[in-house]
């Protein structure tokens, strides 16, 4: 994520979007799945700042990359 468009958040000065959150909240899914006997598909380093629209959210080229890494996951366990 691109903290300098999401720090703090337009609407909201009070608040921010931060890759500390963003790894935060990976934490909590990952046990989530974990827990629940779910694959887990890490994220970390498949988009980039040029691939997302608005710093936070994926673009066109983002959402690809992110296909392509969930298809390759999920290709690999059948």
């Amino acid at each position: 994520m691109d903290e300098s468009k999401t720090t703090p958040i337009p609407w909201n000065t009070d608040k921010s979007y931060t890759n500390e959150n963003i790894k935060r909240l990976d934490n909590a899914i990952e046990k989530f799945c974990e827990d629940n006997k779910l694959k887990f598909i890490p994220m970390d380093g498949v988009v980039g700042n040029d691939d997302l629209i608005d710093g936070l959210h994926p673009n066109t080229k983002g959402h690809i990359k992110i296909f392509n890494r969930m298809k390759s996951e999920l290709e690999s366990m059948q």
